[in-house]
């Protein structure tokens, strides 16, 4: 969380909405780990950071899982200007899922703008509230 100058509150935000701190956890779409990254974003994060990308399983390791998914929610609170809402909702549901949202629903502010989300779970109200 420091290295990508990140409030440890937050990770922990993520962490509890994402796999209620089991480090083994497992999604039904394959999302992995503490943060539950997904395989394919894992292994373009190794890319872009130059960490070796051996298997899939390297994601179950905590200190990789938190240093993919502190790396990753920075590349999404950049992507949507430090909005903290928008940027909770990219990781959790993918960019391309807000960007489709926010055409639909530009002129809410982010209080309403979750609530508009047409997600089952209306993941960001677990990070904010």
């Amino acid at each position: 969380a420091s290295k990508q100058q990140l409030d440890t509150a937050i990770i922990y935000g993520l962490i509890r909405r994402e796999s209620m701190f089991d480090e083994t956890a497992g999604s039904p779409v394959g999302a992995m780990g503490l943060m539950q990254i997904m395989p394919k974003t894992g292994r373009q994060i190794a890319r872009e950071i130059n960490y070796p990308w051996r298997s899939k399983s390297i994601l179950l390791q905590p200190s990789v899982n938190l240093k993919f998914g502190a790396y990753y929610y920075r590349q999404m609170l950049d992507k949507f200007d430090g909005h903290f809402a928008l940027a909770a909702a990219a990781y959790n549901a993918g960019p391309h899922n807000v960007n489709k949202w926010l055409k639909i629903d530009r002129e809410y502010a982010a209080d309403i703008w979750i609530e508009t989300i047409p997600y089952k779970l209306k993941f960001p109200n677990n990070y904010l509230w």
